[in-house]
């Protein structure tokens, strides 16, 4: 199991890219009472957590965790080589997202 942590003084957005094929199995975050999110989508946002259109989709959200929600697990979320993940966090934190070894995952 292999843990990429993302550390932010203050509300923020940051990005990872995957240097293997791996299977995202859980996510937890160290600001109990903001929310985060994950996605591939280049166009996700800070405000795509904090303040979301009242309709509307978010492409490839992969996590969205509310104030309440500080760990995810049993997900089992395909992320390929070369993948880029933009992680997003509403207040000074950590998100550490939690990564298994996979096989033929495709983007």
């Amino acid at each position: 199991m292999a843990v990429v942590t993302f550390m932010f003084s203050a509300s923020g957005t940051q990005t990872w890219t995957a240097d293997g094929d791996y299977l995202l199995t859980a996510v937890s975050k160290t600001s109990g009472t903001n929310g985060a999110g994950i996605s591939t989508d280049p166009r996700f946002a800070l405000s795509d957590i904090s303040a979301p259109a009242k309709t509307g989709t978010q492409l490839e959200c992969l996590v969205n965790m509310q104030s309440s929600n500080t760990f995810q697990s049993g997900l089992r979320v395909p992320v390929a080589e070369g993948s880029v993940l933009i992680v997003t966090l509403l207040a000074a934190g950590s998100v550490l997202c939690y990564f298994d070894s996979a096989v033929n995952v495709e983007v």
